[in-house]
């Protein structure tokens, strides 16, 4: 975990102790403040290196894309449905190490911060619990092509990650 997201708990430890807050809001800040990982294991192939047998950079992104959308899939669900679909908002990526070809990745994703119409996750990828990529990533929620509040049968597969 980075430093950066222990800003973020220690910002909601103290909004779990203000006493203007109710009880249904504490419940609702701690199933956001409960740090899950989902994990997609994703094989190295041909198609994603470049000449050198190296993973071209741009194939992260889709790394980490087909990771989120695995854990709707693991679920029953779709990344779209009836109730609005996410967009990436902004990204910050960091690149440690290569992959290569052939190698067994991880892709873990975490929940970082949870908003009415937006959540950030932190994204890695590793391999052999090596960090070879890194970024944080905020999705927008959208119904019809406008920002819209998540619903809240999403925020129970979000609270998952």
């Amino acid at each position: 975990m980075i430093l950066q997201s222990q800003g973020f708990r220690q910002k909601k430890r103290c909004l779990l102790y203000n006493q203007n807050i109710t009880l249904p809001m504490r419940l609702s800040l701690l199933a956001g403040y409960r740090i899950q990982r989902e994990i997609v294991k994703i094989r190295v192939y041909y198609e994603d290196t470049d000449a050198a047998g190296i993973v071209y950079y741009a194939n992260y992104l889709k790394f980490c894309e087909r990771a989120r959308s695995e854990a709707f899939f693991k679920r029953g669900l779709t990344p779209q449905s009836g109730e609005g679909y996410f967009v990436v908002k902004r990204l910050e990526a960091d690149y440690m190490k290569p992959a290569e070809l052939g190698d067994l990745l991880e892709v873990k994703t975490e929940l970082l911060e949870r908003r009415g119409a937006s959540i950030t996750l932190l994204q890695s990828v590793l391999k052999e619990d090596e960090t070879l990529f890194e970024m944080k990533v905020k999705l927008a929620f959208l119904k019809e092509g406008r920002v819209a509040k998540i619903p809240h049968s999403l925020y129970s597969i979000i609270s998952d990650w």
